[in-house]
């Protein structure tokens, strides 16, 4: 009865022990993720990074047509009232 009393802080101990290391290796998967995902300060000081090449971007048309989505429910007064019941798509051509 003494002996089985003395393991349990052995396997108390080793269980610590073993939290320990995932949570710290569960940390470091962490950090090294985050790190790569930080901007280098140097690219965001320097506009055009070596070879980048500036290129002009199009600026869209205002008098293009264009359509929209419009989507309606009833309400909340009866079942299914949070779902879409009504879909219109409108063309608008300015």
């Amino acid at each position: 009865m003494i002996k089985k009393l003395r393991k349990w802080p052995r396997i108390f101990l080793a269980g610590i022990i073993l939290l320990l290391v995932l949570v710290s290796g569960v940390i470091y998967y962490f950090y090294s993720v985050v790190s790569g995902m930080v901007v280098s300060p140097i690219a965001a000081i320097s506009p055009l990074a070596p070879g980048v090449t500036p290129s002009v971007t199009p600026t869209p048309d205002p008098l293009q047509p264009f359509s929209v989505l419009l989507l309606g429910y009833g309400g909340p007064k009866h079942a299914g009232g949070y779902l879409t019941d009504t879909v219109i798509v409108a063309r608008i051509d300015p």
